[in-house]
């Protein structure tokens, strides 16, 4: 429904924003940062690359033991085993130690 897209769009900014800061944060620590675009699927900083990673594709529900992807029969979705299909998704992939972030 359309609060539903508002409430999505404005997740997507606040997370790009913050994304954004720690990739930057990283960096100046000498460590490599990239992060996903929630809206397409592409990274934002390796523009060179083609690849998309969805919220629906079979390797996210593989980062967290908590998440799964349920096929609704017309289309997949990702669910979390506590607040259900109530979730937004963000990635941020970088080289740096979890001690680092």
């Amino acid at each position: 429904n359309y609060d539903s897209q508002l409430e999505r769009e404005r997740l997507t900014k606040e997370f790009c924003s913050y994304a954004t800061k720690v990739c930057q944060s990283l960096e100046l620590q000498g460590y490599w940062c990239d992060f996903i675009d929630p809206a397409s699927g592409l990274p934002i900083r390796n523009v060179n690359s083609n690849d998309s990673f969805t919220e629906c594709d079979e390797d996210f529900e593989r980062l967290h033991d908590a998440i799964y992807l349920e096929d609704l029969g017309c289309c997949r979705a990702l669910k979390h085993c506590q607040w259900g299909f109530h979730i937004f998704t963000g990635l941020i992939v970088s080289d740096a130690p979890h001690q680092v972030i």
